[in-house]
């Protein structure tokens, strides 16, 4: 017969992986991508502001997107094993993810509003 709770652990931790796999990848991809576009609008002869905008808009996407993943994955890690430690600094952790992940989406969405206002000319 197989132990549930060995199985329960070994699937969770696959899963607690994966999901933090995905948000490092995510994280990294979006980066990435946010450095080929700067090059790429540099290239068109955008200018500094709407190019510097861009980016940061772009990487901040990716990051917000990647946290989530990781937030997912810190509460699986949490399942998996609950002390009062262990709960306590997942906590502040998750926290802190949420509320840079407020932040960022905040900014994001308010550089979205005003781009079009940004000089063209710089």
């Amino acid at each position: 017969m197989i132990n549930y709770f060995v199985l329960k652990t070994d699937v969770l931790t696959v899963f607690k992986e994966v999901f933090e796999i995905a948000g490092i990848a995510i994280i990294f991809y979006g980066g990435v991508r946010s450095i080929l576009a700067y090059i790429i609008a540099t290239c068109k002869g955008k200018s500094v502001v709407e190019r510097f905008w861009q980016f940061r808009t772009e990487l901040g996407q990716s990051i917000i997107s990647g946290l989530e993943l990781l937030v997912a994955a810190d509460v699986i890690s949490t399942l998996m094993s609950v002390t009062y430690d262990k709960l306590g600094i997942i906590f502040i952790l998750i926290i802190l993810r949420t509320l840079l992940s407020y932040v960022l989406m905040h900014e994001v969405k308010t550089v979205k509003k005003t781009e079009k206002s940004f000089p063209k000319n710089l």
